[in-house]
């Protein structure tokens, strides 16, 4: 009786793990592309500094 029990929830576990991997997996990815590409994305913003300024 418990042998269906434990296949549901080591089925279910698995389809709840990968989506999981995937999800963290991209998450982490997109922080480290958007970490790379933050300051060039902030000097583009900025106005070109005068010559004062400089």
């Amino acid at each position: 009786m418990t042998e269906w029990w434990s296949h549901l929830l080591g089925v279910g576990g698995l389809a709840l793990l990968i989506p999981t991997i995937v999800l963290l997996a991209s998450l982490r990815w997109g922080w480290t592309a958007f970490e790379q590409d933050y300051p060039a994305d902030i000097q583009a913003l900025l106005p070109e500094p005068t010559p004062a300024e400089v």
